[in-house]
């Protein structure tokens, strides 16, 4: 690198001299040290661009008409460096300073960094490798272990970073930092960043609010209301509120319904009905049975209209009601197939008439065994009168589910398809029409019917 100043005020003559001092200054630094160890980047020709120290020409202009002596500089380096009207430069970090008709040379021949050695152990090389085959890597961690991975094999930072189409100076970041620190210089630093407005107390406060009783007559917080709370103590807005939060995970305004069984057999009902599931007995027939009350048969008053291309199906809200029926089902557990019978109501009768269908209809070497919920018609004394008489006990078992445990009852799940894929968007005249359907589905189903996998496996369920 050359830095050149002018030093004699006699600046038409200089001019002259300008060109050869250049390449006198040159000659000479290749004198001084071998041409190899120059930057590849060294011109001659950068030499003719030129122009005044200070501001601007009409500044320059004006100080030489009042008898100022200006000074001409080339480089902004020099600029910066020394000023030729006041002696020496100021910087002395350069190389050789030379005068040469007149004109102040001062020139360095600047080496780029070395780029440090990365050498791999083979803990280190495993680790690394191991990052690149993760599914689950990130994309930086990926390209940091590639930056060492390649550094290690002996590729400069330019070649590196042509291979991984980035910057040589991120090349450069990451292996020094693997060079001083290993594999745990390749982690991101913590940063600073802008301090927390509301610290650590005032999210205390905030999730103790949300987790009191709400004032009255409320029944569950509100932003603006938690905001009123804290206005004194926090001052916060019921926006900043919502952030804090969303980031605790804390929601105030949902909420879930459950319910405890407190049934005193609740294991022993659930481990019996399970174990007909995993392990049905010998010359057993294991049918879960239930009603499925309330299927309403409704028309719109206006057309269905149908999906098109950008447009989803549109239903019209009012409706007619054309009464309702109830499907009576046993699914038998081990096959998958459904016995049925639709009726116009949901009684003792009703599902006894059900019960003596499928009597009927169960081979005579067969034992039944029903798991049935706690539904009133199921519990009923009409009912358990008929499956105590003397001729059916010995043909059927019941086994009832836990209270509040129909879920247990794999019946529930066909009941589940039936209303997602007839019920829920299905449209119907009549009582009748809908019964039919009914029909139809099961028989359909029937044709390609096949047992639900039970995954229970006598064991506690473990927590995420």
């Amino acid at each position: 690198m050359f830095e050149i100043t002018i030093v004699r005020p006699d600046f038409k003559k200089l001019l002259k001299r300008f060109r050869l001092a250049v390449r006198e200054a040159a000659k000479r630094a290749l004198k001084d040290w071998r041409a190899d160890t120059l930057p590849k980047h060294f011109k001659l020709g950068a030499a003719r661009r030129y122009g005044y120290h200070k501001r601007s020409t009409k500044y320059q202009n004006r100080k030489r008409r009042r008898g100022g002596k200006p000074a001409l500089v080339y480089s902004g380096a020099a600029r910066r460096a020394m000023i030729a009207s006041r002696g020496e430069p100021q910087s002395t970090r350069l190389g050789k300073v030379q005068t040469v008709g007149g004109i102040r040379i001062a020139w360095e021949v600047s080496m780029g960094r070395v780029a440090p050695v990365i050498e791999l152990g083979a803990e280190e090389r495993r680790e690394l490798e191991a990052r690149l085959r993760a599914r689950r890597s990130e994309q930086r961690v990926v390209e940091r272990a590639r930056i060492v991975l390649l550094a290690a094999d002996g590729l400069s930072n330019h070649e590196i970073a042509e291979r991984l189409s980035i910057d040589s100076d991120t090349v450069g970041k990451w292996r020094s930092r693997f060079a001083g620190e290993g594999l745990a210089g390749l982690v991101d630093r913590s940063r600073p960043g802008r301090p927390l407005v509301y610290d650590h107390d005032d999210r205390l406060k905030i999730v103790k609010t949300v987790t009191e009783e709400p004032p009255d007559p409320a029944s569950h917080w509100s932003g603006r209301q938690i905001a009123e709370v804290l206005s004194d103590d926090v001052g916060i807005s019921r926006s900043q509120i919502w952030r804090i939060l969303d980031d605790l995970d804390l929601k105030p305004w949902q909420t879930r319904s459950w319910l405890t069984s407190h049934d005193p057999q609740f294991w022993e009902k659930a481990a019996d009905v399970c174990g007909l599931y995993l392990n049905p007995p010998d010359n057993g027939l294991v049918l879960s049975v239930d009603e499925k009350t309330g299927m309403q048969a409704k028309s719109r008053i206006n057309p269905t209209k149908r999906p098109r291309p950008g447009l989803v199906e549109r239903k019209e809200f009012e409706y007619r009601r054309h009464g309702a029926a109830a499907l009576f089902a046993a699914l038998d557990v081990h096959t998958g197939e459904i016995i049925s019978e639709t009726k116009t109501r949901n009684r003792s009768v009703e599902f006894i008439s059900f019960l003596e269908h499928l009597d009927q209809v169960t081979p005579v070497e067969l034992t039944l065994h029903l798991v049935l919920d706690n539904g009133p018609s199921h519990t009923s004394k009409q009912t358990r009168t008929w499956l105590n008489h003397p001729d059916r006990k010995e043909r059927s078992e019941v086994h009832h589910t836990p209270t509040h445990a129909s879920w247990l009852n794999q019946i529930e799940l066909f009941f589940s398809i039936l209303s997602r894929q007839l019920l829920r968007r299905g449209e119907f005249e009549s009582v009748d029409q809908l019964a039919a359907k009914v029909v139809a589905f099961i028989t359909d189903y029937n044709q390609k019917a096949k047992p639900f996998r039970w995954t229970y496996e006598g064991k506690p369920l473990k927590t995420a």
